[in-house]
């Protein structure tokens, strides 16, 4: 087959097609309405946005609430992470310890030597040490003892 008649028979083809539509329109006596939900649907196969459906204003509220919740819990565990992760305290009946985590395996010098501020009427010093890596104060008022000690880890 040739080109010319490849494209005589195309039109062939078309014109036929073309009026057989035309008769079956020609024929037809119903009336179409279209809706407006007919009209957006169209629109979206002929503008090719079938599958490109965004993310609705609700949607949208939605995920930025939760970023928002995100972000918030986030920066309050930045904050009080220290906090949160250095003291482990334990309270036992008559004596209570707080441990401080520290990110070295090997026993370190006592930078920062802590000592009691308080001690309750009748205490008197009793002992006292101070090591490289170990503090110890005793307070005593003859029956009780108050005992403060700091260690490195």
């Amino acid at each position: 087959m040739t080109e010319e008649n490849k494209r005589l028979f195309k039109l062939a083809i078309a014109e036929g097609f073309s009026n057989r539509i035309d008769k079956r329109i020609a024929e037809c006596t119903e009336e179409i309405v279209i809706t407006a939900a007919h009209r957006r649907a169209m629109r979206r196969i002929i503008n090719g946005t079938m599958e490109k459906r965004g993310l609705t204003p609700r949607k949208k509220a939605i995920i930025a609430i939760l970023v928002a919740v995100a972000l918030l819990l986030t920066s309050c565990a930045v904050i009080y992470r220290k906090e949160i992760a250095q003291f482990i305290e334990e309270i036992y009946e008559s004596f209570m310890t707080l441990e401080t985590a520290d990110a070295g395996d090997e026993e370190t010098q006592i930078e920062d030597v802590y000592e009691l501020t308080y001690v309750p009427e009748g205490y008197s010093l009793k002992e006292r040490y101070e090591y490289k890596t170990l503090t110890r104060t005793v307070f005593a008022n003859g029956e009780d003892a108050i005992a403060f000690e700091q260690q490195s880890m």
